[in-house]
């Protein structure tokens, strides 16, 4: 080695953790049908302070999933099918108590904070995604809510017609989309090396209105993954209500970030791994029926990770 290349390479040793690596294309890339098993699991704890009293929650939910590449296009989009296996759910409040659910051991009167996800397992999503992981439309979703609502045993007390427009609402194409971006919609427009960084910005309706802006840095990049280092901001959408079964609704002001990192299989451009920790701060005005608004403070600290098995 020269002096001058010994020079260069001791320049970069000095100046950065490593010299930028050569310039790669991050993107979706499924040729083939090959099939994941994927598990996300979502962590929160709730602080709500009402009246001069403060009172803590906390939910885990866990659901997995079999994902299949079911067609690929020639515009390069694909078909991807996500059949729901397990659902698992563990919640505490004071109102309540704890609530615990698994699908694969049900017990025999589902709670009703579980009905929806034990409804859903068993049930197949399709998304169709282009190169940049746009999701470009959910096939089908227009009668999967009407199919999860045909398998509920909702107790009499309960608001049939209420509880079917709900899950109309969270299970529809936008909703789908929202849920589904921070997985795939994740992509630079162009050639990146280490260093180099990007943004993303999405429109959030649940589970409060919110927009969420992404920032995506590449950290890292060997022969077989990319890691993607991210740094999110929330930030409210004005006076957007969200409607509740009951005639209830509420209007959030939270802003907050989430962090964390996402480890990227350059192949097919698919997430392997993603962990996130979120923060979020705010009030919150709940508008129930014949009674006065009752405003609250939050505080939620949170997790969320995301694997793979490929």
């Amino acid at each position: 080695m020269t002096r001058a290349r010994l020079a260069l390479v001791l320049l970069c040793l000095a100046l950065t953790p490593a010299c930028k690596s050569e310039p790669i294309a991050l993107g979706l890339n499924l040729e083939g049908a090959f099939e994941l098993k994927v598990a996300l699991a979502m962590s929160q704890l709730v602080t709500e302070e009402r009246d001069g009293e403060e009172f803590e929650s906390a939910q885990d939910v866990i659901l997995q999933w079999s994902q299949t590449v079911e067609d690929v296009r020639p515009d390069g989009s694909a078909v991807l099918a996500l059949a729901y296996e397990r659902a698992r759910l563990a919640v505490s409040n004071p109102s309540f108590g704890t609530v615990t659910y698994d699908s694969a051991a049900p017990p025999d009167v589902v709670p009703l904070l579980a009905i929806g996800l034990h409804a859903a397992v068993g049930e197949t999503v399709r998304l169709v995604v282009d190169e940049r992981g746009e999701i470009l439309k959910v096939p089908g979703i227009e009668t999967f809510a009407d199919r999860i609502y045909s398998k509920l045993a909702l107790p009499p007390s309960m608001d049939g017609s209420a509880a079917r427009n709900t899950l109309r609402q969270w299970f529809s194409e936008d909703a789908m989309r929202e849920m589904m971006r921070p997985i795939f919609s994740i992509y630079p427009d162009g050639l990146v090396q280490t260093g180099d960084s990007w943004q993303r910005e999405v429109t959030v309706q649940r589970p409060f209105p919110h927009k969420q802006i992404n920032h995506y840095e590449l950290v890292d990049v060997d022969a077989g993954t990319a890691t993607i280092r991210v740094t999110s901001e929330l930030e409210p959408l004005g006076e957007a209500r969200v409607d509740y079964p009951g005639g209830v609704s509420a209007v959030f002001d939270i802003e907050g970030s989430l962090e964390g990192r996402l480890l990227l299989h350059r192949l097919s451009g698919l997430v392997l791994l993603g962990e996130m920790v979120q923060e979020l701060e705010g009030t919150v005005t709940y508008f129930i029926p014949n009674e006065n608004p009752v405003e609250a403070s939050l505080e939620l600290e949170g997790s969320i990770e995301y694997a793979v098995d490929i």
